[in-house]
């Protein structure tokens, strides 16, 4: 049985440690494109593709319920690889 934890009552977010390695993986991967760090950035989306191979899907991520800013950045990503 996989670890999970419940934000709250009116939202009912579940997150298991699958999860919260891809986010982790994720939030790495823009900080890198963010900042410049192409040799990074390449490492961390390659390691995302291998979590969950949706990543490297650059219209799936027009559905994500992210920020613009982080959104312009996920597409940064997916058209860079």
């Amino acid at each position: 049985m996989s670890l999970r934890f419940y934000a709250d009552d009116t939202r009912s977010m579940v997150c298991d440690p699958a999860e919260k390695r891809e986010n982790g993986t994720l939030l790495l991967a823009v900080v890198a494109v963010q900042a410049g760090f192409p040799e990074e950035t390449a490492t961390y989306f390659a390691n995302l593709v291998e979590l969950a191979p949706l990543w490297a899907q650059a219209p799936d991520i027009g559905a994500l319920e992210w920020p613009d800013d982080l959104e312009a950045s996920l597409r940064e990503l997916a058209q860079s690889q």
